[in-house]
């Protein structure tokens, strides 16, 4: 489940963030989880059918303190449901946003 904002909904996503703007993405939380350990679920609707050349999405500036080893795996473990099939990629980048240390295209 999603861990930010506490085990209630509705809940604040702080301090994770948006990327594009609030006509391109819309996010809130709630209990629907398949994850049994935390049943908060976080709900993205991308609103744009062409979105912009950056993506939409959500994002952790810095995860507080997560330290990204070369040459060590990393596990992300989610659940996505679409109407349609969908591109998804999951990005390491460093604190300032700049420079992608790894991505993976997902679906």
């Amino acid at each position: 489940g999603f861990e930010a904002g506490g085990p209630y909904t509705p809940s604040n996503i702080d301090p994770w963030s948006i990327i594009g703007d609030e006509s391109s993405i819309y996010v809130k939380t709630e209990r629907a989880s398949c994850f049994s350990r935390n049943m908060v679920a976080l709900r993205m609707e991308i609103l744009c059918a062409k979105c912009p050349a950056g993506g939409v999405g959500i994002y952790n500036p810095g995860f507080w303190g997560m330290n990204i080893e070369e040459g060590k795996s990393y596990n992300l473990v989610m659940y996505i449901r679409s109407l349609e099939s969908v591109e998804l990629t999951a990005s390491l980048t460093c604190s300032d946003g700049l420079q992608n240390i790894a991505a993976a295209v997902i679906v």
